[in-house]
């Protein structure tokens, strides 16, 4: 049996009692009440398509955010210095205003690509 919300059950319960007054014969009084009922069903409705609507909403323009992010600007004027059989001097100038780190990544002979975070701060 599928889990029930409370404000499901309140309108199951809501529902039987309506039933159960119609068929005792007090059709106006059910009649009524069904409207009521029907009418507060409806505007619970309508509210959670519009917080569906909103949370949509919401959703895409966090995606949207981050696809405008720009990707930084590639430095430039890259050299290398040998200073010792195990020591390289690296240099670049950094051209881009929003990163966080740098990534060197360096391959021995024979090897693979081995990555070295540089923290970076101005």
């Amino acid at each position: 049996m599928p889990v029930q919300t409370f404000a499901e059950s309140a309108f199951r319960s809501r529902l039987d009692a309506d039933i159960a007054l119609y068929e005792s014969g007090e059709y106006q009084k059910a009649v009524d009440s069904l409207k009521t009922l029907l009418q507060v069903k409806i505007e619970n409705e309508l509210e959670k398509q519009k917080d569906d609507e909103r949370e949509n909403k919401a959703r895409q323009n966090l995606h949207s955010k981050k696809r405008r992010v720009k990707p930084p600007v590639a430095p430039s004027s890259f050299a290398a210095a040998v200073l010792s059989q195990t020591m390289v001097r690296l240099e670049w100038a950094d051209n881009s205003d929003n990163k966080e780190s740098f990534v060197l990544e360096r391959r021995t002979v024979g090897g693979g690509f081995l990555e070295h975070f540089l923290p970076y701060s101005d």
